[in-house]
Order: C-alpha cells, then structure tokens, then sequence
C-alpha cells in the first residue's frame, strides 16, 4: 500500500498550491475529500504502472504526478 503514501503526497502538493495561492484554506472543508481522493489517484496510478510494468522509484514518480494532476487533468486528457 506505498501507493497511498504517494498519492497523498502528490494531492497535499495541489493542495498546498491551492492554499498558497489563496484559492482554498489550507485546513478548510476540502481536505478530508483530498485525502480520499489522494487514496483513489492512487489506485490509478499504480494501476498504470503495473500496465507499464514501472517499478521501483518511478513508479512512485508516476503515482504522484497522477494524484497531483487529479481527476480533472484525466478527464481532459480522454475527452
């Protein structure tokens, strides 16, 4: 389950972002639904690395930069 850990990671980065630009607090409403959204980018991108057969360090790479770019960054990128 390492993919939790970073999935989180790269949610907290957006987050944090978001917060830093004033766009969101960071301690408001919208951080619990991060966290579960954190946890769902990163089935996904475990998913793909074990498509891709990418392990190691890179994989964690990998499911961060999908949790950071989250769902709506998915959306696009099939439309």
């Amino acid at each position: 389950f390492w993919w939790i850990v970073a999935g989180i990671a790269g949610r907290l980065m957006f987050h944090g972002r978001e917060a830093q630009s004033g766009r969101r607090p960071f301690w408001g409403r919208e951080l619990p639904f991060e966290l579960l959204l954190a946890v769902g980018m990163g089935m996904i991108g475990n998913a793909l690395c074990a498509y891709f057969k990418i392990d190691g360090a890179a994989s964690a790479g990998v499911v961060s930069a999908v949790a950071y770019l989250g769902p709506r960054a998915i959306d696009t990128l099939f439309e």
